[in-house]
């Protein structure tokens, strides 16, 4: 790079090539340039003398002249023929040093040579061991091809932050001999960082225009406003190394993360000067974002700002990263109709893929994928080779290649989807079913073979599963990738699928799909099998008795006066502000609103309004320690209807662990447990989790060997993970209640329904202690995890327990003496429930004693002990939700009733004396 590795390597260059030519370094300052360009009648000489023009040699160049092909000092110069009108007010070009002209120079060959690494991705920083080592595996393996010039095409760390880009510098300068490195940006540079703050690692520029061994290199980074040039003759070599190969650079004036548009004139301008002095070689442009629908993926993500920069220009060939996707996928490369070509430059960090698989765009292998790639360019003429960094620890390949001419037919347009042919499974192919669970089972079956007739380089992309009941009715289907971007590809394929339905009945049927989305509906193979019933784990008696550990970490519950934590966390919005004391402003963000909820019985904050927000938490670097080798994490909440996605508790930025669901259907969602272990993230996952608009309690157990995931006691899905649980950046160690937490501390994913709570212990749970953690939860009976019944005490086994006596009447007790001083409301004994109780007596007195217990209507009157244990009377009502009204008129009524018999039987007494 521009770092001591290469200072060391300039020095020597310098006494190497000095003695042999000498370029005025003013031609290269754009603010010099004249209207014709400054070359110095000694510097054509000694060029000549350098590189002697072979007169046997014949031009290559299918459009060029013998002129611009026999002589090398031609090559850097404009044409001497009068431009175009159109063209008239162009800058010329400067001559290119003998310095970055060394392959061109040489003596056994007639055109222009360069070769390049390209990577891009890299996402180092001083805790990610796995990124920093494979972007030393892939400069090593740059080093070893010896190639011209090495480009880092944008993200290079996760954040922007300085000792991120401390350690994007550091893992550079620890390669020696390596080539000069030139980087554009991405987005995540910009989260936090700024151009001047970039800058000060990469000693480069977030735009340039370079001229290397005759090929023109344009670098373009993400900004808006307008673009501030740079003023090339104040530029010193310990600023900018490359400085001597430079014909113009410049800064964004004003920051933005994904937009080239206030660039599109100064990119004009260098495409339209670069082709006027090279029209029959390739222009390489490097910028972060693809351009929407080249290639693969970019019609999901891609920046804005380029549609159409290209057009005029059919010898631009153009690199974007961004979105991960492996390199196998022979659409990585993409040729326009108008000629230009536009490729992906994979990454080093961990793999994403297109959107609708069953493992999201994130496959569970993906932490095995990074990939780089060597250029050759010979001529007009262009190979890029991939090679894998990331399964084997060193490089290997080239695992698939690129070949074609700038001149001449584009072998990879959109006219591929018509040539390509689907592919099949060989007749003797195979597939069991095995480790069938109430929600799991295993496919494994023999790789299907791409179709000899299809285009080159197409693979079997992925496989469609259709799941039918016995009566051939479709329950089910999904896909999944056919692992094309592991090298080598696993033969047989196994498939881990955890989100059937206990206790049904499914065929499956599997068909192969290429990488144009060709599928083969005659080519399939076939398995039927049955999943069993769940299995609930019940708490027992010893369980009930040792009772749960401490929510030592969150154990948060709302009430009418705000939220509380048990551990006394202090809660946020997110602009930091304490929820139980925010200002009372307009422009004030307000969390979920605290609502009292009739099916849970409880206060719960509501996040069902699009104006909510998440609450945060912070989190202390000791509490990230405890939950390293494992923890629990719970809450019960609600999901109402919606499209998407949305995080309900925990909280993720490359990092952490969260609760996240999504739409299943259109009466229930599914559900995802997500852990970073450091080097990718591990979910374990289930459709059909949670119906819409219903209470569930949700945990998810790490115990260093398993992701558990519950719904309402009952374990539904798991995933194997057995890293430490990569602790959250510097500004997003927030943990939130309702959504996620974004790099700068910001909200995001925010919840669609309501919590009743949130938990977090700094241990693995047990199956039988999740399950009494529901019953709590949830008010159950933690033995039999059913509703209390009536008349029976919460944890009591009523056909075991001799102390358990039904309830009766108190004035029929013969051991009860008491006296209904008031009655307020009419009470009927046998239909009250034994747990809590609206009292509705004014005063009960105890005969045995003077003592009176006093309680107001609408006071929860207890058990009330009198002359000792014997002498017991429980004061029962009916429970706070009943309805009393009708008790009230009827009482009266029969009283009334008594009293005219009472009176009759009077009035007839005295009638008979």
């Amino acid at each position: 790079m521009k770092h001591s590795s290469y200072a060391r390597n300039l020095v020597l260059c310098a006494a190497l090539v000095l003695p042999l030519s000498i370029v005025p370094q003013t031609a290269y300052a754009t603010e010099q340039q004249t209207d014709e360009p400054v070359v110095s009648e000694e510097t054509v000489s000694e060029e000549v003398n350098v590189k002697p023009v072979e007169e046997t040699q014949e031009p290559s160049h299918e459009s060029g002249t013998e002129e611009s092909s026999n002589t090398s000092v031609s090559e850097n110069l404009p044409e001497e023929k009068p431009l175009e009108e159109d063209k008239a007010q162009e800058e010329p070009l400067p001559v290119a040093s003998p310095a970055s002209s060394e392959r061109a120079s040489s003596e056994t060959s007639q055109e222009p040579k360069i070769e390049l690494g390209i990577i891009s991705d890299t996402h180092v920083g001083p805790n990610k061991q796995k990124e920093n080592g494979r972007l030393e595996e892939a400069l090593n393996l740059f080093t070893e091809k010896n190639v011209d010039r090495i480009i880092v095409d944008g993200d290079l760390t996760d954040n922007g932050y300085e000792d991120q880009l401390k350690t994007y510098s550091e893992v550079l300068d620890k390669v020696e001999g390596e080539a000069p490195i030139i980087e554009s940006l991405g987005n995540h540079e910009l989260y936090n960082g700024s151009y001047e703050g970039v800058q000060k690692f990469t000693k480069d520029y977030p735009l340039t225009h370079q001229k290397v061994n005759g090929y023109h290199i344009i670098t373009l980074s993400p900004g808006a406003g307008s673009v501030k040039e740079a003023d090339l003759s104040k530029v010193t070599e310990e600023d900018v190394p490359l400085k001597k190969d430079y014909i113009a650079a410049g800064t964004p004036t004003l920051k933005n993360t994904d937009s080239y548009a206030y660039a599109r004139t100064w990119l004009d301008k260098q495409l339209s000067q670069a082709s006027q002095d090279t029209p029959d070689l390739p222009i390489f442009v490097f910028f972060h974002h693809p351009i929407k629908n080249t290639f693969y993926v970019s019609d999901e993500w891609h920046g804005s700002g380029l549609v159409g920069a290209f057009d005029k220009y059919k010898n631009v060939v153009s690199f974007s990263g961004h979105i991960h996707s492996a390199n196998q996928h022979p659409r990585s490369i993409y040729q326009d109709e108008k000629g230009w070509t536009a490729v992906n430059t994979v990454t080093l960090s961990y793999m994403e893929q297109e959107k609708g698989y069953q493992e999201g765009s994130v496959p569970d292998n993906a932490g095995e994928v990074a990939q780089a790639m060597v250029l050759n360019a010979d001529g007009s003429k262009v190979s890029i080779n991939m090679y894998d960094i990331g399964s084997e620890g060193k490089p290997q390949g080239p695992i698939q290649t690129w070949t074609f001419d700038v001149n001449k037919e584009r072998p990879y347009t959109n006219a591929r989807y018509d040539k390509a042919k689907a592919p099949a499974f060989a007749s003797d192919a195979k597939l069991t079913v095995s480790e069938v669970g109430p929600t799991n089972a295993t496919f494994t079956f023999d790789q299907a073979q791409v179709n000899p007739d299809s285009v080159e380089g197409d693979i079997v992309h992925s496989y469609h599963y259709v799941f039918t009941d016995n009566d051939g009715k479709k329950i089910q289907e999904f896909k999944t990738w056919s692992d094309f971007y592991i090298n080598p590809q696993p033969n047989p394929y196994v498939y881990k699928y955890k989100s059937f339905k206990p206790n049904t009945a499914y065929t499956v049927t599997i068909t192969p799909v290429n990488a144009f989305g060709q599928e083969n509906l005659d080519s399939k193979l076939t398995a039927s099998f049955v999943t069993p019933d769940r299995e609930r784990v019940y708490p027992t008696k010893a369980d009930v008795e040792k009772g749960l550990p401490k929510a030592d970490l969150v154990d948060t519950t709302f009430t009418k006066d705000g939220l509380k934590d048990a551990n006394g966390r202090s809660y946020l919005n997110e602009d930091g502000a304490d929820v139980n004391n925010l200002p009372s402003s307009p422009t004030t963000k307000i969390p979920g609103k605290i609502v009292f909820d009739d099916k849970v019985n409880d206060y719960v904050a509501d996040f069902s309004h699009s104006e909510s927000q998440g609450y945060k938490t912070p989190i202390t670097k000791e509490e990230f320690e405890k939950i390293q080798d494992g923890f629990t994490f719970s809450t019960t909440a609600r999901v109402n209807y919606f499209d998407g996605t949305a995080d309900i508790f925990g909280a993720t930025q490359g990092a952490g662990f969260i609760f996240e669901v999504g739409k299943s259907s259109e009466e229930s969602a599914y559900l995802e447990f997500w852990a970073h272990d450091g080097g990718s993230y591990h979910i374990a996952k289930t459709l059909n989790a949670i119906n819409f608009g219903e209470w569930n309690h949700l945990t998810g157990v790490y115990d260093g060997k398993l992701l558990r995931l519950y719904v309402n006691g009952i374990q539904i899905a798991s995933e194997e993970m057995s890293g430490k649980i990569k602790p959250l950046p510097s500004k997003s160690q927030y943990w939130v209640i309702g959504g996620d937490i974004e790099g700068d501390g910001s909200l995001t994913g925010q919840f669609n329904g309501a919590v009743k709570s949130a938990k977090i212990f700094s241990k693995p749970l047990s199956d039988a202690e999740v399950a009494l953690l529901y019953a709590q939860e949830m008010g159950l009976d933690p033995l039999t995890l059913e509703p209390v019944k009536k008349g029976e005490e919460p944890g009591k086994d009523p056909s075991t327990d001799p102390k358990t006596e039904p309830t009766t009447d108190p004035t029929s007790d013969p051991k009860t003496e008491a006296k209904v001083l008031s009655l307020v409301k009419g009470v009927n004994y046998q239909e009250s429930n034994k747990a809590e109780y609206t009292g509705f007596y004014k005063s009960v007195e105890m005969k045995s004693q003077s003592a009176t217990k006093e309680a107001g209507e609408g006071a929860v009157i207890e058990t009330i002990n009198a002359d000792e244990a014997e002498k017991v009377m429980f004061v029962q009502a009916l429970p706070k939700t009943s309805d009393l009204k009708s008790v009230t008129p009827i009482a009266f009524i029969s009283g009334l009733f008594m009293l005219m018999l009472a009176a009759l039987s009077y009035v007839f007494r005295k009638y008979q004396d």
